[in-house]
């Protein structure tokens, strides 16, 4: 942690990063090491995600975000699914973007009830995605990360992050009809 705090510049700064390594880093440890069943590999992976932190220690450094441990746990999958990717133990039908499902027209009490039964149904078939896909479902639909956003994370294009999201959602289309939830 020691090269972490000497990235830091004032004591305040060392101090919060402190409590948040602190409190984050096992969670952040078991999510890599259970994505990349390598410890040296996860090790590399929460390392490469703090150091992103602390460089963007202005848009991650806030109360709110500091109080969350969703930002690191999903930069760590980020990182850890980059590390896989390089040690090509990564599938590569991956990720992509596409328009949410909403509609632009005012929802009315019927459209916000179906909406949310759909939500539920899409999210327990979220499940039987890759790895690789269910982290970028969400980034994308449950954190509302941009692509942009999304890019910076995984250390990808944004147009590569749009395709992946595209192939995503094309994926979860097809399981959603395969179970009977979508017409053809």
């Amino acid at each position: 942690m020691l090269i972490y705090l000497a990235m830091l510049e004032t004591e305040e700064e060392r101090m919060s990063f402190a409590q948040y390594y602190e409190k984050h880093y096992g969670k952040c440890l078991a999510t890599a090491n259970t994505i990349t069943k390598n410890h040296a590999w996860a090790e590399e992976a929460v390392h490469n995600a703090v150091v992103r932190i602390i460089e963007r220690k202005e848009k991650y450094f806030t109360e709110e975000r500091k109080k969350s441990s969703t930002t690191i746990v999903i930069m760590v999958k980020g990182e850890s699914l980059n590390i896989l990717k390089r040690e090509n133990r990564l599938d590569h039908a991956l990720l992509e973007d596409v328009e949410p499902f909403i509609d632009n027209a005012e929802p009315d009490v019927f459209r916000v009830i179906m909406g949310k039964e759909a939500v539920r149904r899409v999210e327990k078939h979220v499940s039987q995605l890759d790895l690789v896909n269910q982290t970028l479902y969400e980034m994308k639909y449950i954190q509302e990360m941009s692509d942009s956003e999304i890019a910076e994370i995984v250390g990808i294009s944004v147009n590569a992050v749009a395709t992946r999201i595209f192939r995503m959602r094309k994926s979860l289309i097809e399981i959603l009809r395969e179970e009977g939830y979508l017409d053809e």
